[in-house]
This record gives structure tokens, sequence and C-alpha cells, in this order.
């Protein structure tokens, strides 16, 4: 299987996984031949990228960390509406956060690898879940212990999203908590420090957000949420063009120290994996497939060259003897 620029992508490809529509449908399934008006409907969606099989490629089938079972739960508990919150959800909000724990990649020694908008659907729900995944990631990560209450402030953050219901993503403010805060409050079985991650999601290190907090008097909780948000909003917005995952990761390191800690934005470049599995970037001068991210060096994947004289052979980046080999980017062509 490729991922394919949807610019690139032309009729008669062959889709290699399930694509979903805005509200969570499946549309078209692994088989569909594309034609023009699919297309031209797939790029009225917001996807940018494509599975379709490609020849040479039958031994990539990457492994989404999200299961398709999983989906509907959490495409059900997004439609909630804040007023109609109860106890029963607050329940169900654990129950969701520890299924999502079990299935994320940390104990498969796998890079944290982003669900793809054909796979989630629409921009905010994917958006949304992958806030999720990469806040706790993150937080097992710097804070181990505090990993479950920041999924669930993760996860309470999705039905205080603007624009949820249609399913766009536009740059969000600190106002948009506060009803679900105001409601939350009510519930003794949703702890303080889930609502302080919650409420302090947008202060930054240096003091320029709100609340106008700085430093070490951020909750923990607070900056792991708001740089998840904050990436995951670079990544899949609607109100502006979408950033590539390595630019992205570019961004928030200008961050370091200045928006996020120093310690905070190193867990990211050892937890996130710019270059999915079926993905074609450029290597130096050449072209290569990515086939697996691993964990610790998610920016250095194993590839398989695609060009040049060593074509055909499977290079593992975060080997010292390959340190001389950069990546640039993704590739956008069709051919190489």
């Amino acid at each position: 299987m490729r991922l394919l620029p949807i610019a690139q992508c032309r009729p008669g490809d062959v889709v290699a996984d399930t694509i979903r529509h805005a509200d969570g449908r499946v549309v078209l399934r692994a088989g569909t031949i594309l034609t023009e008006s699919l297309l031209a409907q797939l790029e009225r969606w917001h996807l940018q990228v494509l599975p379709v099989e490609w020849p040479g490629f039958e031994d990539i089938d990457p492994d989404p960390w999200l299961p398709e079972s999983l989906l509907p739960e959490l495409q059900r508990w997004m439609a909630r509406e804040v007023r109609a919150l109860s106890v029963k959800d607050t329940q169900e909000a654990r129950a969701l956060v520890q299924e999502v724990m079990d299935n994320l990649p940390a104990a498969r020694r796998r890079a944290f690898e982003l669900v793809s908008p054909h796979q989630g659907g629409s921009p905010a729900f994917t958006a949304w879940i992958n806030t999720v995944g990469l806040a706790i990631q993150l937080a097992q990560r710097v804070a181990p212990s505090r990993a479950e209450e920041v999924g669930l402030a993760a996860l309470w953050l999705g039905l205080a999203y603007p624009d949820r219901q249609r399913g766009e993503v536009r740059e969000s403010d600190a106002a948009h908590v506060v009803e679900l805060v105001e409601k939350l409050r009510q519930f003794p079985t949703v702890a303080s420090t889930t609502i302080a991650s919650l409420i302090q999601h947008h202060a930054r290190w240096d003091g320029s957000g709100h609340p106008p907090l700085a430093g070490n008097k951020i909750y923990v909780g607070a900056l792991i949420v708001g740089l998840a948000e904050a990436l995951t909003y670079l990544l899949f917005r609607t109100d502006a063009e979408p950033v590539p995952v390595h630019e992205a990761l570019e961004w928030v390191m200008g961050g370091a120290d200045l928006e996020y800690p120093l310690n905070l934005v190193q867990a990211l470049q050892h937890t996130l994996a710019p270059y999915p599995v079926g993905a074609v970037i450029r290597v130096g001068s050449e072209v290569a497939v990515v086939l697996a991210n691993t964990v610790e060096w998610p920016a250095r994947p194993r590839i398989r060259l695609l060009t040049g004289p060593e074509r055909g052979r499977e290079v593992h980046l975060a080997s010292p003897q390959e340190r001389g080999r950069v990546v640039t980017g993704f590739y956008e062509e069709r051919e190489y």
C-alpha cells in the first residue's frame, strides 16, 4: 500500500483501505476503483492523502493504533451535548480512555503515528482523537502517573471544540471550554487536576497565553494537552491550509522554552512519527518508502530506497552508519 497525495491520484487507482465520510460512515472500501467524480468528492472532504494499491508495495501494510471497532464509540462520544452530561458519562469517559491507552503503540515499541483523515472521517474528529492519543503518549513519557487524567482532559476537550458538529477545525480560544468546565465541576467524580488541565491548556510557558500563568505555575497536564491540541490544529485545520507533520514539528520545536518547556518538546520529538508507513519521502537526492517507525528515533524510520544505485535496499536511518542520509520531506510526485 502507498499513501499517495490526492493531487497525484488518477482515475483507475485502487483504494487500499477503508475511507470514511465526514460523519463517520464508510463510503469506500479496499478494492474500490477511483473515478474522477470520486476523487473530486474526496478532495472536498479535505483528504490530502489516499491509501492506494501500488506495484512493489504489496508488503507494506500499516497497522493503525486506533482499531475500527473503537471508532463508533468515540464518534458517539463526540456527538454528546455538554448540557446533557451526567455522572454516567464520566464513568464512560474513564472506560474510553482506558481503551485508548490499551491500544496505543507504546507497548509495541512503535512510534506514535497519526490517525489519518481517511480513517477518522471529519477533520474535527480526526484532530480530536489524535489529540487524545498524543496527549496520553506524551504524558507516559514526562508524567506517567498523570497519563489517565491527561487522557480524560483531552477526551472531554472534544466536546468543547468549536464547529465540531460541522466537522471543521478552527483555531480555538480559552472561552471554548468555559461551559464544559462549569458542567464538569458539578460531578465529584471528575478530578480537580482534569479540570486544571482544561482550564489552563491555553497557558504558555513564557506567560503569553491564557490564563497568564508561566513556567512551573502551569499544571503539567495542561501543558501536555495544550501542546497536543496546538499540533493537531496545524495538521488538520480547515480555516487555513494544513501543515505537513514534519513542518508542524519544526514549528513546535521553535517554541521550546517559550511556549512549551524543553523537556516536553523533546518528548514530542521522541514520540511522534512524522512520516507514516507507506509514505514516499525524499532522502537526500533519492526517493524511499517508509516501512516502519520505531520508538526513540521516529524521525529516522526504516525505509526502502526506490531510486539510485542502491534501489531496493532496506535501510534503518537510525543506524549510526546511516547518519549521513537526511530526510527532507514528503515526495509529492506520482512517479519516481
